[in-house]
């Protein structure tokens, strides 16, 4: 999924984004966005995002490891 947008709706997270090439909407109640944002914080996530700029880096100069 290619996401677009991501807004509120109500009580929910609304993610906006495209599957191929279908209009595509995920809804996360409270609970599942405190779960999503408690799963950030696993140490392989937090390392994936200290080395995201290097990745972005290395991703413009057409180099992917």
């Amino acid at each position: 999924m290619s996401i677009q947008g991501i807004d509120v709706k109500g009580i929910t997270l609304r993610i906006n984004g495209q599957m191929g090439v279908w209009n595509a909407q995920i809804l996360l109640s409270p609970e599942e966005v405190a779960a999503l944002v408690r799963s950030l914080f696993k140490p392989q996530l937090i390392r994936y995002i200290v080395l995201l700029p290097w990745r972005l880096r290395r991703s413009r100069h057409g180099e992917h490891h």
